[in-house]
């Protein structure tokens, strides 16, 4: 999904998959605590699975989707969330 796609409909999305889910016991509060959570996680994961890259081996594709990868969607959703900073 593109940047500003999730920006205008990220609040719409969640509340709906939060409803769909259909538990009375877990608030939208802990729905979204686990979603910036679960962003934190994915965020470690393609940094760390990065860092094992050699880039002096890679085809130049691999290295515009490293670069993009970094500065992509994921890390535009971790800067919105502020998960850049303590939370």
């Amino acid at each position: 999904m593109q940047v500003d796609a999730r920006r205008e409909h990220e609040d719409e999305l969640l509340r709906g998959y939060h409803d769909a889910l259909g538990r009375r016991d877990y608030s939208f509060d802990e729905f979204q605590r686990d979603v910036r959570r679960a962003l934190q996680v994915l965020y470690g994961a393609l940094v760390n699975g990065i860092a094992h890259i050699d880039p002096k081996s890679c085809h130049p594709r691999q290295t515009e989707w490293i670069d993009s990868a970094l500065g992509g969607p994921v890390f535009a959703a971790v800067q919105d969330h502020a998960l850049d900073r303590d939370s």
